[in-house]
């Protein structure tokens, strides 16, 4: 799942930067920057939903110093 959630985040982020770079090449800054929040809001969704897939292992890794 950790991978999905990363090739998802990095397939946004070149999606991103292709959609940004067309609308300013055509002049539409205003749409451009309403289209980077959109995704940027999406990302920290993804990112959440990563770091929820990573802290299982986090925790065991953490475990050891407790044992």
């Amino acid at each position: 799942m950790i991978l999905i959630w990363l090739l998802a985040i990095m397939m946004l982020t070149v999606l991103t930067k292709w959609i940004t770079n067309h609308l300013l090449k055509k002049q539409s800054v205003f749409i451009a920057q309403i289209v980077v929040t959109i995704f940027c809001i999406i990302q920290f969704v993804f990112v959440y939903f990563l770091v929820k897939a990573l802290m299982n292992y986090i925790v065991q890794g953490l475990n050891v110093f407790y044992h």
